[in-house]
C-alpha cells in the first residue's frame, strides 16, 4: 500500500492510530485519529468520530509484527465497516523510510508493574468469536474473578473464572435468533453452563519468548 500517495489524494481514507493516547502523543503519522483497540470503548469511539460505515479507512499501529492493527480491523469489519484496510508497516516502517512524524517525539517512562492485580468484574470483559464453514458470530463473556502477580513486569502467576452464564452475542439483531444462539452456547451442545457455570484459566508455567517485539505474545 502507497500509503503516503492515497493520503495526497482528495479522496484520502481516514487513518486511525490504534495505540493508546501516550503512545500518539508521542508519535503519530500525519495526519490521524487516535482512538486505542485496547479500550473496551474502541467500537464506540470509532462510531462516535467516524459515524458513517462506508468510509474508507486505514488502520495502523507499532508494526513490526505487532498484532494491533488487524485486531482493530476485525472488529471494524465485524462491526459493519466495510472499506477497512491494514497498513502493516505501522509505525516502525513509516518511521523507518524516514517519512514525518507527528507528536512530541518523546515516549512516557512507566516503570514495570509489581505486585498482585485483582480483576475488576464490572469493567473487563471477555470478547469471543465463533467460526464454522459457512458463517461467524461474536460477542462478550463476563469476567467472575482473577488476579494476576508481576514481580517488576515480570509474570510469577495468573488465574482467572469466567462467568459462563453471561454470555453474550453482539452481532444478531434479530431478538429471537440471538436468544436461540445463546441458548445454543448454553446448553449441552456446547458450555452446559447449568452444571458448569463457571471456566477457570490458570498458568501453570510461564516462559519468555525471547524473539517477540512489542505489541505481540511476550509469553
Amino acid at each position: 500500500m502507497d500509503l503516503l500517495a492515497r493520503l495526497s489524494r482528495p479522496a484520502a481514507p481516514i487513518l486511525l492510530h490504534v495505540l493508546p493516547p501516550e503512545i500518539d502523543a508521542a508519535h503519530h503519522i500525519l495526519p490521524s485519529r487516535n482512538v486505542c483497540v485496547y479500550e473496551t470503548a474502541f467500537l464506540s469511539k470509532v462510531l462516535t468520530q467516524i459515524p458513517d460505515k462506508r468510509t474508507p479507512l486505514v488502520v495502523y499501529g507499532a508494526g513490526l509484527g505487532s498484532l494491533d492493527a488487524e485486531v482493530a480491523a476485525e472488529r471494524l469489519t465485524l462491526a459493519g465497516y466495510s472499506s477497512v484496510e491494514v497498513f502493516h508497516g505501522g509505525l516502525a516502517a513509516w518511521s523507518a523510510a524516514g517519512l514525518p512524524l507527528g507528536g512530541t517525539g518523546n515516549l512516557p517512562e512507566a516503570a514495570p508493574p509489581h505486585g498482585i492485580f485483582r480483576v475488576d468484574t464490572e469493567l473487563s470483559v471477555l470478547r469471543w468469536t465463533g467460526r464454522n464453514l459457512f458463517n461467524h458470530h461474536h460477542g462478550t463473556v463476563r469476567m467472575a474473578a482473577g488476579e494476576l502477580e508481576l514481580n517488576h513486569g515480570e509474570l510469577v502467576s495468573a488465574h482467572f473464572q469466567v462467568d459462563m452464564q453471561q454470555i453474550a452475542c453482539e452481532d444478531l439483531a434479530d431478538s429471537a435468533w440471538n436468544a436461540m444462539l445463546v441458548q445454543h452456547l448454553q446448553d449441552l451442545d456446547f458450555f452446559a453452563t447449568d452444571h458448569h457455570p463457571t471456566a477457570s484459566f490458570r498458568v501453570e508455567k510461564v516462559q519468555r519468548i525471547p524473539e517477540a517485539t512489542e505489541g505481540t505474545p511476550q509469553w
